[in-house]
């Protein structure tokens, strides 16, 4: 592969700072890889935190808060009012997408997007989840992500917790109550601890991927693709604007790796539940598993 072009729509501080000493580590270890931030941040703080992170091969990338203001300037907007694309209202997720698809320096690389509030990623195994698209360029490889209830299913210590309330994870007429799940803080406090007490131990690689089938909402926390992949998601923009990219990428069924760890803070509803108090414990126990893993 030409290029390694990771990407994150970014970003708040507190995760950033935790997920660093990762991304520094795979700078060391892939001289071709190129850490795209995308400021879509939303206050002032965040923003100038971002521009502390510029380097030659770390970028940030700032056109969109030029082009998407938010047209309510108290953050207030009413029920029947137009709709705003903005950092708070609807973040223009879709567009970075559109514009790598639209450049060709980078025909050939190989894309990885990351949540800003991935706090660890197995760095040493990121091979992992780049390999498979040599064979299959055409696939979404996932990495096998800490609170994702997709993920989850094919972790038998998690999933025999939440069998009897969601039932069988294989059959797809429970996807709707496991994909539930990423609403549910217990869940995540669940996961959180799970990995954070075993994160020594690495997961057993009896299969090279587990192929996610259509119905699972696999959600896409930390992916990775190809440059021909990114222009096919940019053509599905075009053609169904209102489907997002998660919903692009769930239709094309993501394979998950399950020897590439990547744990994911919350999702917005568990966010507001567990409180900030909660989450900043969880940055520290994440901050100090970091210290450990990379040493």
């Amino acid at each position: 592969m030409d290029k390694i072009i990771l990407f994150i729509f970014a970003g708040r501080e507190a995760n950033m700072e935790v997920q660093r000493p990762f991304l520094d580590r795979l700078l060391e270890m892939y001289p071709n890889l190129e850490i795209h931030l995308w400021d879509l941040t939303r206050n002032a703080d965040d923003a100038a935190y971002l521009r502390t992170r510029v380097t030659d091969r770390v970028k940030v990338i700032d056109h969109l808060r030029s082009n998407y203001r938010c047209r309510y300037p108290n953050r207030d907007r009413r029920r029947g009012e137009p709709p705003c694309l903005c950092m708070t209202h609807k973040p223009p997720y879709e567009e970075p997408y559109k514009w790598y698809a639209e450049q060709s320096e980078y025909e050939g690389a190989v894309f990885v997007k990351v949540d800003d509030d991935v706090l660890f990623l197995e760095t040493e195994r990121f091979d992992d989840l780049l390999a498979p698209l040599v064979e299959h360029p055409r696939r979404v490889m996932s990495a096998n992500v800490i609170n994702n209830a997709v993920c989850a299913k094919y972790d038998h210590e998690i999933a025999e917790m939440y069998y009897p309330s969601c039932g069988e994870p294989g059959d797809p007429a429970n996807d709707r109550d496991w994909w539930a799940l990423h609403e549910n803080p217990h869940f995540a406090n669940a996961c959180h601890e799970h990995f954070l007490v075993n994160w020594e131990t690495a997961p057993s690689p009896h299969y090279l991927t587990f192929k996610t089938r259509g119905g699972e909402a696999i959600s896409i926390n930390c992916i990775a693709f190809t440059y021909q992949t990114m222009q096919r998601v940019a053509r599905e923009f075009t053609s169904n604007p209102r489907l997002g990219d998660e919903g692009v990428f769930d239709s094309l069924l993501p394979w998950i790796v399950p020897t590439f760890r990547a744990a994911h803070l919350s999702f917005g509803p568990q966010e507001k539940a567990l409180g900030e108090e909660v989450l900043q414990s969880l940055r520290d126990r994440y901050a100090y598993v970091a210290k450990e893993y990379l040493s």
